[in-house]
C-alpha cells in the first residue's frame, strides 16, 4: 500500500512498517513484569475464627478440578495438610463445616503408592499411610495423595499448586469434633509455601505471613504485605528443621525485667504454634511470670473484678460499672524478649473470654506445661512474617481486620457453632504437635517423627486434660449463675433476718404466756393455801381438844372417868339384855327405849354443863 501510493521503496516500507511493533514488545516487555512485580507479588485470604468460642483460626482452600471448598485450621506447629475425604464415613471422620472431599468428582486427583512418597512411614497395600496423635489426645489415620490445592484469594492469576496431602479415613475426639474440615500444617518443615513459591507464578517469595485479630484476620502467601506497610517490622532468627524455634531471653512484667537462661525451659527451645490457642510455659518459666503477675494484682487499683477459676485458669469478672478500656488498664504489660525483637503482649490479648461463661469474664491465657508454646493468642494483633528463605521470623504489630465486618463474622461463626454442637473451650485444643507415631511427612525432609520422647509429657497432659474437664464438670455454673447465687443469699439473708425477727417475736411472746402463766399458778397456789389455811382453822385437831379440854380441875377429871364408866356399864347392860327386853311378839321392849332416851338427855345435860361430848365416831375420843 505505502509502495504504491507513497511512491517508498519496498525495503523502506519493511523497515518502518516493523518499528512500531518492535517499539510495543519492548515496551510491554519491560513494563508488564515490573507491574507484576510491584502489585502481584503475592496473595491474600482470609482468616476466620476465634480464640474463645472456636478457639482457632481457619482459612479456606479450594482443591481438585473442578474446585471444592475446604476450610482449614492454620497451624504453624505441624507439617501436613489433611482434611477428611469421601472415603471416611461420618461416624469415623465427624461431621464439619464442608461435605467430605468427593476423590471420584476431581479429574486431577491422583493416589499415591508408597514409592511415591519419600521416606514413607508405613506402607499398607501399596498406600502410604499416615498417622499424628495430638498430646490434648485426638489423633488422624490416612493415606497420602495429590490434587491441586489452591488459596481462596482474589488474585486473578491464581494458577494453583500440585501438591500432596492426607486423606483422612478416621478421626478421633477434638479433630473429628471441630467445625473446620481440616488442618494446614505450615511449620519450617511443611512445604506448601516453597512449592506455591515454585509452581505459583503470583507468588515471588517463599515468605508467608499471619494477622491474626480478635475476630478473624488474613492470611498472606508470597510476602507480609505491601512493602510500603513492612518498615517496622522487628526480625529475629529461627532454628529448628520443624518448629519456629526462638531465643527467647527475658521477660518483663510492668517494667520488672526477669532474665532466662536455656535451663528453664527443660531442655525445649520456645516456638511459635499458631494451632495451639493459649501459650504454654515450661514450669521455671511459668512460676517466674505468675509469681511476678499476681504480685502485681496485689495493688489496691490492679486487676480489676472479682477473681475465680475456669479449667485451673485465673479470670476475672469485669466489673459492670467501669468501661473495658479501665478495666484492661489495670492488668499488667507483659514484653517477651527474644534476640533483637522486644514483643509487647498486652492485657487485651492475654485475657480471653470464656465460651459458655458470662460476657464479663476474661481469663488469663497463660498455663504450664512441659514445653514452652507461644500459641494463637500471643500472636494476636500482630502481622507474624516466616521468611523461610532468610529462616527469620518478623513482628509487627498491627490491628488484624478481616475482610468481613465485625457483625458478619460474627454471625457466621454463630451459625457454624450451631451447627457443629458446642464449642470448644480455651485449652481444651492445646495442639502441641508432640510428633506423630508411626507418621512421616511426605513434604518434608523425611525425618521420621515420633512420641516417644515425649511419652511422660503426653501422659501428664492427659491427665491435666481430665483434671480439667473433672473441674468443668465440678464448675459448669455459669457468671449468671454465680449472681443469681448472690442474689440467693442476699434474700437467705433477709429471710433469715426476717425469721430470726420473728422467732426473737415469739420467744419474747412465748416468755410473756410463760410469766402470766407463773403468775397465774402462783395466784392459784396462794389461794389454794389460803382456803387451806381457812379449812384448818375450821377443823380442831386432836391437840386442839386436848388444849380446849379442861386439864386444871380435877373434879372434872374424876366426874369424866365416872361418866365413862357409867356409859359402858350400862351400855354392856343393855347389850346383854337386848333379847330379854323383847317382846314375845318380836317387837323391841318399849322399856328398853325409855333408858335409852333418858342415857341421851343426861348426856345433853353434860353438854351445857360444859363437859366433854362422848362421840363414837372413829377418830375421836
Amino acid at each position: 500500500f505505502w509502495v504504491k501510493n507513497a511512491r517508498i521503496t519496498k525495503n523502506m516500507a519493511i523497515k518502518y512498517s516493523f518499528t512500531p511493533w518492535v517499539l510495543l514488545t519492548v515496551i510491554f516487555s519491560a513494563v508488564v513484569p515490573c507491574l507484576r512485580a510491584s502489585d502481584l507479588e503475592y496473595e491474600t485470604a482470609a482468616l476466620y475464627g476465634n480464640s474463645e468460642s472456636m478457639a482457632y483460626y481457619y482459612t479456606t482452600l479450594m482443591v481438585g478440578t473442578p474446585p471444592q471448598k475446604q476450610t482449614v485450621i492454620v497451624d504453624t506447629g505441624s507439617s501436613i495438610l489433611n482434611f477428611s475425604c469421601s472415603t471416611c464415613q461420618d461416624d469415623e471422620c465427624g461431621s464439619h463445616m464442608d461435605k467430605h472431599f468427593e476423590i471420584g468428582k476431581s479429574s486431577s486427583f491422583e493416589n499415591l503408592t508408597c514409592s511415591d512418597v519419600p521416606q514413607c512411614p508405613k506402607c499398607s497395600h501399596s498406600q502410604c499411610i499416615y498417622q499424628i496423635h495430638y498430646s490434648e489426645g485426638s489423633s488422624i489415620y490416612g493415606t497420602y495423595v495429590r490434587d491441586m490445592i489452591d488459596f481462596d484469594t482474589n488474585a486473578q492469576w491464581n494458577d494453583g499448586v500440585d501438591y500432596e496431602f492426607v486423606c483422612n479415613s478416621k478421626e478421633t475426639k477434638l479433630i473429628k469434633s471441630q467445625e473446620a474440615d481440616g488442618i494446614m500444617g505450615l511449620n519450617s518443615a511443611s512445604q506448601i509455601i516453597p512449592k506455591a513459591y515454585e509452581q505459583n507464578p503470583n507468588i515471588d517469595h517463599n515468605i508467608f505471613s499471619l494477622c491474626i485479630g480478635h475476630k478473624g484476620g488474613y492470611f498472606n502467601i508470597g510476602a507480609g504485605g505491601p512493602e510500603e506497610e513492612l518498615t517496622d517490622v522487628q526480625w529475629t532468627e529461627y532454628q529448628g528443621s520443624k518448629q519456629y524455634e526462638v531465643n527467647l531471653e527475658a521477660v518483663t512484667i510492668a517494667g520488672e525485667t526477669h532474665q532466662l537462661s536455656s535451663s528453664d525451659f527443660n531442655n525445649h527451645k520456645p516456638f511459635i504454634d499458631s494451632g495451639t490457642t493459649d501459650v504454654y510455659l515450661a514450669k521455671p518459666v511459668y512460676d517466674i511470670v505468675s509469681e511476678a503477675f499476681h504480685e502485681y494484682c496485689k495493688g489496691e487499683t490492679k486487676c480489676l473484678g472479682k477473681k475465680s477459676q475456669r479449667n485451673q485458669t485465673d479470670c476475672w469478672l469485669k466489673p459492670e460499672e467501669i468501661s473495658e478500656e479501665v478495666f484492661y488498664d489495670s492488668f499488667p504489660l507483659l514484653e517477651f524478649t527474644f534476640t533483637d525483637v522486644k514483643h509487647e503482649w498486652h492485657p487485651r490479648e492475654y485475657l480471653s473470654g470464656f465460651s459458655g461463661g458470662s460476657k464479663s469474664l476474661r481469663c488469663l491465657s497463660i498455663q504450664v506445661y512441659g514445653k514452652t508454646i507461644l500459641g494463637g493468642t500471643f500472636m494476636k494483633n500482630h502481622n507474624v512474617i516466616f521468611d523461610r528463605t532468610a529462616k527469620k521470623i518478623g513482628f509487627q504489630k498491627k490491628e488484624c481486620l478481616a475482610p468481613v465486618s465485625d457483625a458478619d463474622h460474627d454471625s457466621m461463626i454463630e451459625e457454624i457453632l450451631a451447627r457443629h454442637g458446642p464449642p470448644i473451650k480455651p485449652g481444651e485444643d492445646s495442639r502441641d504437635k508432640d510428633q506423630d507415631e508411626n507418621a512421616g511427612t511426605g513434604n518434608n525432609s523425611g525425618e521420621e517423627e515420633t512420641v516417644k520422647e515425649d511419652v511422660e509429657e503426653n501422659q501428664q497432659e492427659e491427665e491435666r486434660q481430665q483434671q480439667n474437664q473433672e473441674e468443668e464438670e465440678e464448675e459448669k455454673k455459669t457468671e449468671d449463675e454465680e449472681e443469681e447465687e448472690k442474689r440467693t443469699e442476699q434474700d437467705e439473708k433477709s429471710t433469715e433476718e426476717q425469721q430470726q425477727g420473728q422467732e426473737e417475736e415469739e420467744e419474747k411472746k412465748t416468755e410473756e404466756q410463760h410469766q402470766i402463766q407463773e403468775e397465774e399458778e402462783e395466784e392459784g397456789k396462794k389461794a389454794e393455801e389460803e382456803q387451806h389455811e381457812e379449812e384448818n382453822k375450821n377443823v380442831e385437831t386432836p391437840e386442839e381438844i386436848k388444849v380446849k379440854a379442861p386439864s386444871s380441875n380435877g373434879t372434872t377429871t374424876v366426874l369424866f372417868v365416872i361418866g365413862a364408866v357409867a356409859v359402858l356399864a350400862i351400855g354392856s347392860a343393855i347389850y346383854a339384855c337386848r333379847d330379854k327386853c323383847r317382846r314375845t311378839d318380836g317387837r323391841p321392849n318399849r322399856g328398853a327405849f325409855e333408858l335409852q332416851d333418858r342415857i341421851e338427855d343426861s348426856m345433853s345435860q353434860e353438854e351445857d354443863l360444859g363437859h366433854p361430848s362422848f362421840q363414837f365416831s372413829q377418830g375421836r375420843i
